[in-house]
This record gives C-alpha cells, sequence and structure tokens, in this order.
C-alpha cells in the first residue's frame, strides 16, 4: 500500500491535520470506496462506504445520455423542458443546431426560441404553445427560421403540455428539421 494514492490520501490527512476525502476503486475486491479519513493526535480515523452502486448508476446514466445525445443528432432532432411557472427552460444542443447557431451561443428561454421564428410564423407558433398551456393537450407546429447564414428553414415542434399532470407546469417537446 505504500506509495499508493491511498498512502498519499492518509500521508496528507496526517501532515497537513486535514479532513480528507477520496472515492478509488478497489481491485481486490472489486468494488468503489469513498474514504473520509479524520487526523488526531493519537493517528487517523478512517471510514469507508461502498459506493459501487452509485458509480454503476452514475456510469448508466453518463451511457445513456450520450446514447441520447447520438439519436438526437443522427435524426436532426433537438428536445427541450420548459417550467413555464419559473420560465427555466433546458434545451438539448439539437436545438441550437436546427436553428442554425453555435451551441450555448444564447441563453434557453421562451424569447430567445421565438427570435428564432420568422415574423410571419411568430402568431401561429405563440397560439399553438398559449393553447396548449391553457388546455394542457398536445401542440404540434411547424415553423421557418432564418439562419444565421440566411437560408431559409423549415422546422417542427410537437410534444405533450404537461400542465396540471406535474406539480410544476412544464412543456416538453422535440425539435425536427
Amino acid at each position: 500500500m505504500k506509495g499508493s494514492a491511498i498512502h498519499q490520501h492518509y500521508g496528507r490527512a496526517l501532515r497537513e491535520q486535514i479532513v480528507v476525502r477520496f472515492e478509488t476503486w478497489y481491485q481486490p475486491l472489486k468494488k468503489w470506496f469513498q474514504i473520509n479519513v479524520y487526523p488526531s493526535e493519537k493517528g487517523l480515523t478512517v471510514f469507508f462506504q461502498d459506493i459501487t452502486q452509485r458509480k454503476l448508476a452514475e456510469t448508466a446514466l453518463r451511457v445513456s445520455e450520450q446514447r441520447l445525445l447520438f439519436a438526437q443528432n443522427a435524426a436532426n432532432l433537438g428536445s427541450w423542458e420548459w417550467d413555464v411557472k419559473t420560465n427555466e427552460l433546458w434545451w438539448s444542443q439539437g436545438i441550437w443546431h436546427l436553428h442554425g447557431i453555435p451551441v450555448g451561443s444564447v441563453q434557453p428561454s421562451f424569447d430567445a426560441w421565438m427570435n428564432f421564428v420568422i415574423p410571419e410564423d411568430k402568431t401561429k407558433v405563440q397560439q399553438a404553445v398559449s393553447n396548449a398551456v391553457q388546455s394542457g393537450t398536445n401542440y404540434d407546429v411547424e415553423y421557418r427560421c432564418l439562419w444565421p447564414d440566411g437560408e431559409l428553414h423549415w422546422v417542427g415542434c410537437r410534444g405533450p403540455s404537461n400542465a396540471g399532470r406535474r406539480r410544476k407546469c412544464s412543456e416538453d417537446g422535440g425539435h425536427w428539421n
């Protein structure tokens, strides 16, 4: 164990007299552990917690997110979720791609999204969203957007309104080109 990462963490806790917390894979047991090291005048108190299941869940979540991103990119799709009450909006990377702008170049918001829609289509898009929010029904609308390079693109948007089905009123949706 001398010279190992674990040994180095123990040494740091003793030298600096600070609590050290770290996670490590322990090959002989084939398990992940969170280790908390507490120094004292008499030495160290060390607590081990098996976090293997958490690590497996984190890995599974990462893989699932990567697969979703791959599928959306392959299908030229984007998705979003909007909390109508707080006006918080989340966009997948595809939303930016479908509107011809770099990922993260604008702060996701309803107004930012509406700025993508050409003026002639704004009324029908706003009406579709308003109907879905007020009635809790699905929406399905197509609109045109002008990319920064001047090219006109058709974008479809559909999804369920979750008004009344969750504590927070939200809209989920997908876009395609």
